[in-house]
Order: structure tokens, then C-alpha cells, then sequence
């Protein structure tokens, strides 16, 4: 145990000593992702980690969609069909008899507005009509320039009535205006505003279509709480990504450490870097407190000896 707690600590340092590493592919984190959630559905019990699993499936879904900095993707489209609801709702006040309020709302990816009058203001009260004088819409549609929308209605919305309006382009973002008031005699009304979200669909074509697919077959597992299909399907992940690691990996075995060879830090010296090992590893065989503290001093190890720019 004590070897396999050294060997740990070792393989840190040597990270942290700069051994060249090639940037992952996709192919390579999904990879290894999969291998750790297979193992963890292996020996869970009764604290199968289903939360964690899943931001881990869906980091790596993510992944393999090729999200780009805008939010689309390489491998995947939006689509106008409905993936959730953006939803609030307003109340408006008597204010004035020419006071006009003013409702703002946004969301990312969406394509339809729903301007709608509840048929109840609270629990029980009914709620009274509103006057929907106009809608100012300013949004980015996808693959477009910034792009600026008034539409006018100018008539009465009774409770229960709704307007919708379909966005001609699905907008990356949208900031929404709506211009409302009430009767002159009219107490406090509501007004709900609701934006559709657009769907991510995968591309058939994509290079990681079978790997998708077994992350969003995990997605149900994870919400049933099955392991056993957990693993089976981190299993079929892992052969979807390759079984192994890709070739352009690094294919030698990790070096051995050896403090005469190893490029020594700045300001670390090797007599003391390793009794710091030492101490290191004799705090991680230790009881649960010694063991945190081993693992804080294995944290500050590597700071303290990561190379500059990393």
C-alpha cells in the first residue's frame, strides 16, 4: 500500500516536472471518463454518485458535440422544437393613467416568445386585462448580425388570452421589451412571458454519433439509478472511443524518478524534495487527518514545483 501511495506521489511530481504531454482529444478524455465512471459503477452501493456521474456525462457529451466559445457546436445543430421554458412572471401596477410599464426578459438559443394573461392574479383572485401596446425584440440570430424587431399590437390581452411570436431566426440571445398598462380603474394584473429554448440535435455524420448515443442512453440509467446499465454503457463508451489509448499518445512507459536526472526546480533542492516525499508518503499511510494533510502537502509540492507558463 505504502508503494502504491509513493507511486501516486511520484507520477504527480513528475506532472509537475513538465514531462511533455500531448493535448487530449475529445476521443482521449471521453476515454478515460469512461473507464472512471465503469469503475465507480462497479464498486458503488448504496452511494452510487448519480449526481456527479452525470456532470461528468454531460461534460463529456459536450465534448464530443464540439462546443464551440458561442455556444453551437461542431456536431450538433438547434433545432426549433421545444427543450425548456424560460418563464416569469410581472405585475403590473396602477401607476398613472398614462403610465405605460415596461417588462424586460431574456435567454440564449431560443425561438419563440409567449406573451399570456392568467386567468388568476394570486390563489383565488382573478386577474384583470391588460393593455399589450407593443414588443421591442433585439437579438443575435445564429450565423447572423445583431438584429432589431418592433412589433405593435395595441389591444386588449383578457385573462386566459396569449400572443406568440415566432423569432425569424433562432436567436443566440435575445433581450425582450414589452410595453403594458392597465385600465384607468384597474387594480394590480399579471402577465407571464415565456421563451421557448431550441433543441440540440446530433449530426448523423458526426465521428462520435455511437459515443453520443451511449452518453444520452446513460443519462436514463443515471436517472433510474441503474448501475448495472452504467456500466455496461461506460463499457460500450470506451469501445466507441477507441478501447485505448490513441496512438498519438505518449507510448513509452512513464519515466522512473530519479532525483540526479530530473530537471530540478527553481528553488527546490533534491535532498530536500525528497525528504518531502518522504514525509509525504509516511503522512498518507497515516491515519484519515494524516492522510489530508499529506494530500495538502502533496497539493503545495506541485505548486511550489510547477514549471513557469503552466
Amino acid at each position: 500500500m505504502r508503494r502504491l501511495f509513493l507511486s501516486v506521489v511520484l507520477a504527480s511530481v513528475v506532472l509537475a516536472y513538465g514531462v511533455p504531454l500531448l493535448a487530449q482529444s475529445p476521443a482521449q478524455q471521453v476515454l478515460e471518463d469512461a473507464r472512471t465512471i465503469e469503475r465507480v459503477a462497479e464498486v458503488s452501493r448504496r452511494d452510487f454518485p448519480q449526481d456527479i456521474l452525470r456532470r461528468i456525462a454531460t461534460e463529456d457529451l459536450e465534448l464530443l458535440r464540439g462546443k464551440k466559445s458561442d455556444g453551437t457546436y461542431t456536431y450538433a445543430r438547434y433545432e426549433r422544437d421545444g427543450a425548456g421554458r424560460i418563464e416569469e412572471t410581472y405585475t403590473i401596477r396602477t401607476e398613472g393613467k398614462d403610465r405605460t410599464a415596461k417588462l424586460r426578459f431574456k435567454g440564449d438559443f431560443v425561438y419563440r416568445l409567449i406573451i399570456q394573461a392568467p386567468t388568476r392574479r394570486l390563489l383565488v383572485a382573478k386577474n384583470r386585462r391588460v393593455r399589450l401596446e407593443r414588443v421591442d425584440l433585439e437579438y443575435e440570430p445564429l450565423g447572423g448580425s445583431p438584429a432589431f424587431d418592433t412589433r405593435t399590437f395595441d389591444e386588449w390581452l383578457e385573462p386566459g388570452a396569449r400572443k406568440t411570436i415566432d423569432l425569424p431566426a433562432i436567436a443566440r440571445n435575445l433581450n425582450v421589451v414589452v410595453y403594458a398598462r392597465l385600465d384607468e380603474e384597474s387594480g394590480p394584473a399579471n402577465l407571464e412571458l415565456t421563451l421557448l429554448k431550441a433543441r440540440v440535435s446530433d449530426n448523423s455524420d458526426s465521428p462520435y454519433a455511437v459515443g453520443v448515443q451511449n452518453i444520452k442512453a446513460m443519462f436514463r440509467a443515471l436517472d433510474n439509478g441503474d448501475r448495472a446499465s452504467v456500466r455496461s454503457l461506460a463499457a460500450s463508451l470506451k469501445s466507441a472511443m477507441g478501447g485505448g489509448l490513441p496512438s498519438t499518445s505518449v507510448s513509452s512507459p512513464v519515466p522512473t524518478f530519479s532525483v540526479p536526472t530530473a530537471p530540478t526546480p527553481a528553488g527546490v533542492q533534491s535532498d530536500e524534495l525528497y525528504r518531502e516525499l518522504q514525509a509525504i508518503e509516511d503522512a498518507l499511510t497515516g491515519t484519515t487527518d494524516e492522510r489530508r494533510g499529506g494530500l495538502d502537502r502533496l497539493h503545495q509540492l506541485i505548486r511550489r514545483t510547477r514549471p513557469s507558463g503552466q
